[in-house]
Formats: C-alpha cells, structure tokens, sequence
C-alpha cells in the first residue's frame, strides 16, 4: 500500500473532490491508505486515479520502507515518517518491562502449541478407542457387558488424555489388574500398547 504526505497544495487542489483523508489529516501528515478514485496535483483526475501509474510518483505517491529492527528489544511506531526522500516506520526501542512481556508471551505461544498438540493426540486415541470398541461389539467379537468392562476400566486414563496427560495415562493403566476375562483383557492391553507407543517406550 503507498502512502502520501499532506501538503496545502494537496488540500487547494483537492478541496473540490471533498476527499476525506485530505481533508481530516493536517499538513505533514504522511497517510498510509489505497489510491482514491479522484486526485489532483500534477494533472486533476476525476475518476480512475489507481490506474494512472503515469501521475503516481510525480505527485508524491511513494511505497513506505520497511527498517530492518531487532524484534526481540524493538518495535516499529504507527505514524510514518519522511527520511531523505523516502517513508519509513520509526524504531521504537521497548521498556525492558515490554521485553520482559514479550518474552513470556512467546513462550507461552511456543508452549501453547506443544500443549495443544499432546491433547489433540489424547482425543484422538479416546477417539479410535471408543471406534475400535464399537466395531468390536457389531462384529461380535465383543459383547455389550465386555466393552462397558473395557471402558470402565480405562475411563480415568480417557481423563487424563483429554488433557494431554500422556505420562500419567501411562501410569493409571500400568496400575490396571489382570482381568479375569481374556477379551476385556486383550483390549485393555491394546489401549496400553497404543500409549507406549507414543511415549516411544
């Protein structure tokens, strides 16, 4: 987007096209916006002025530079500037209390996204457990007491995966007994399977 500084020429040659950011920022101002329809300082437009590329430059259209700053103990001021011939942002160094908030807030992003990564795995197992589980029942490999045997067993470790809590999922079904019965059993183990693996244990 380009932008353009105000001068009175400016706002004499434009008065008669009622241009609203001509007329509410003063003198000196640089604005930052898209080409208007109608404009007037080297040749007046009446219409169609983002596509006189001819008329651009010469009446003070210019494509702001972007400073090259440290973002970690700097950020950049809203209001353009002039420098030379050319609209840059100012470089505003932070308070070491903005750099110290910067700090965290990045690392609360970076462990937002591992925090939010472990719990969209544990809802995915819950997930292709409670899949297995039914498809289990349908094929008749399971029967319906079997597979409420199987959830109740494993039902705190569907808990803790909803948080993310892969480690101690792990040790709630570590700590599950033997069950009597074979099918409930082999089902149980798989789920314990599945956790290990993911821990790569």
């Amino acid at each position: 987007m380009s932008a353009i500084k105000i001068t009175q020429e400016i706002k004499d040659k434009n008065a008669k096209y009622n241009i609203a950011f001509v007329k509410n920022n003063a003198v000196g101002t640089i604005v930052k916006r898209g080409f208007p329809n109608k404009f007037h300082v080297t040749a007046p437009c009446s219409g169609g002025y983002a596509t006189r590329t001819d008329l651009h430059d010469s009446d003070g259209w210019k494509t702001p530079i972007m400073p090259v700053y440290n973002s970690a103990t700097q950020r950049l001021g809203t209001q353009l500037l002039e420098v030379g011939n050319d609209f840059t942002y100012p470089i505003i160094n932070l308070s070491q209390q903005e750099i110290d908030d910067l700090v965290i807030a990045n690392e609360d992003a970076e462990d937002e996204a591992e925090v939010n990564s472990v719990v969209e795995d544990g809802l995915k197992l819950i997930n292709r457990t409670r899949k297995r589980l039914i498809r289990r029942v349908k094929k008749g490999l399971l029967n319906n007491s079997q597979e409420e045997k199987v959830r109740e067993a494993i039902f705190d470790a569907f808990v803790r995966l909803s948080f993310g809590s892969w480690d101690l999922a792990k040790n709630f079904t570590d700590a599950i007994p033997t069950h009597n019965n074979t099918k409930v059993e082999e089902q149980i183990q798989w789920f314990k399977t599945q956790i290990n693996n993911y821990l790569n244990l």
